[in-house]
């Protein structure tokens, strides 16, 4: 029997054949992924996925400059690859100028990349370390007279990246995530617990249906509270959620532009200023033994955060805040000239720490004499990008601190507040670990969090949500 489907060495060395204009790139992205839902205590869903998604860049030689073209789709024989080529190079040849055009990298320092290996595959028996703990979870619910829902998910994505340059690579992301919740049977109270890693085998369900039930039971009984300024302790996932925020709109174009509160106010960015006394420090790094990510820019399209002139870049460790003082922001190659900045494009993890953190959330709220405890957040949007203001609202536990003691549970409330202004009022901080970041869980999965003792976190309004 002839073959007809191709590899993604094959289709994107077809993909790079002939000429190549100015230059091209060819990304063929393999996804596997298993997942399993649970509702109502009941199991509702579960199954497999497996998706091939190639990107073409083209970059061709226009009037005044270099157009880029992008296209995406299938690829399932030699003609479907000539025809996205074609597709990319018209739309480059129709392209005003780039602005950032530049020599794509080489890629002589990407290292062994075990080019001629196939995919990686995940498949629905990478749940099964999951059957027995939920299973006994789930069972032993209707007794307790709760609900519970979730989501578990294992994935593999293989990423071929090959550009006219010489660069071929090929990079596994392995990652799983879980996400548990319980309800009353009334709904009058509901708790969240979450994990990533790499591996579902890792995660430990039991635990987290011990940190929802514990949830609960705190929820028993009802404290009034009044928005306003409160003392806070952030769990890791809700201060993950808005220092993921804080590094999302750290980019120079926008400083340089004005339009960022990394701004400065004649021009320039904040680079080398002190943005607060708390000895945080925020880094990404591609070779962080727990929180390993592309090593690489693989970038389908320009903006403020990437240029596709860097594709096959190297990426290397970065501090972006160190020791409360900003010393990078998200820069490609272009804007790194245009700023005067050293290139710092982003990079697909975060770590935080807090020197001389130690404990987890609830040994904060141990040592905070009054406030609150605030468990996940969710439908954070920003409000104005000049001061970094977000607004969001509280979810899943909200929890009353008197004395040293989680006494009880109030309402929730929406917030608004900025990351600056939380750094800026850390008083506490735990341990940093591996943290699945509610709000952003379907983009951003490799974090490592403290959780944050902060002194004044403005709740403007209180919620309904449960």
């Amino acid at each position: 029997m002839t073959r007809t489907a191709l590899t993604p060495q094959e289709v994107i060395e077809r993909c790079l054949a002939g000429d190549s204009g100015f230059g091209r790139v060819v990304m063929c992205e393999d996804q596997y992924v298993s997942n399993l839902r649970w509702a109502i205590s009941t199991l509702t869903t579960n199954g497999e996925t497996r998706t091939r998604v190639v990107t073409i860049v083209a970059m061709e030689h226009v009037a005044g400059g270099v157009g880029v073209g992008t296209s995406t789709g299938r690829i399932t024989n030699l003609q479907d690859a000539d025809a996205l080529v074609q597709q990319a190079r018209q739309t480059a040849l129709s392209a005003p100028p780039a602005e950032d055009v530049g020599e794509l990298p080489d890629g002589s320092d990407a290292g062994v990349t075990e080019w001629t290996d196939g995919p990686e595959i995940s498949t629905s028996s990478e749940l099964a370390p999951l059957t027995l703990p939920l299973g006994e979870a789930l069972h032993g619910s209707p007794s307790q007279q709760i609900e519970l829902f979730g989501y578990a998910e294992q994935r593999a994505d293989t990423l071929y990246l090959g550009t006219s340059a010489g660069v071929r690579l090929r990079f596994v992301q392995r990652a799983a995530r879980l996400e548990h919740c319980a309800k009353s049977h009334a709904r009058a109270r509901s708790a969240w617990a979450g994990w990533s890693g790499e591996q579902l085998s890792e995660s430990d369900v039991s635990a987290l249906n011990r940190e929802v039930n514990r949830g609960l039971d705190l929820q028993g009984t009802k404290i009034s509270v009044e928005p306003g300024r409160h003392p806070v302790v952030l769990s890791p996932s809700a201060a993950g959620d808005l220092l993921v925020s804080l590094y999302w709109a750290s980019t120079a174009r926008h400083a340089r532009d004005g339009r960022s509160a990394f701004s400065t106010p004649h021009g320039g960015t904040r680079i080398g200023e002190r943005l607060t006394t708390s000895d945080i420090t925020l880094t990404s790094d591609p070779n962080d033994a727990e929180l390993r990510c592309l090593p690489i820019v693989a970038a389908a399209s320009s903006s403020a955060e990437q240029s596709v002139f860097d594709n096959g870049l190297t990426l290397t460790s970065t501090d972006w805040i160190t020791s409360g003082r900003l010393t990078s922001l998200v820069a490609s190659r272009h804007e790194a000239v245009e700023t005067q900045i050293p290139p710092t494009p982003s990079i697909d993890n975060l770590r935080v720490n807090v020197a001389g953190g130690s404990g987890n959330m609830w040994d904060l709220a141990a040592a905070m004499r009054e406030g609150l405890l605030v468990t996940s957040f969710w439908y954070i949007r920003s409000v104005d990008p000049q001061t970094m203001l977000y607004t969001g609202l509280t979810r899943d536990g909200v929890y009353v601190v008197r004395g040293g003691e989680v006494v009880g549970a109030t309402g929730n409330f929406r917030f608004n507040e900025s990351p600056l202004q939380l750094i800026s009022s850390i008083t506490h901080a735990g341990s940093s670990s591996r943290t699945l970041v509610r709000e952003w869980a379907d983009y951003f999965l490799r974090t490592a969090i403290p959780a944050l003792a902060v002194s004044d976190f403005n709740f403007s309004t209180p919620s309904d949500a449960i």
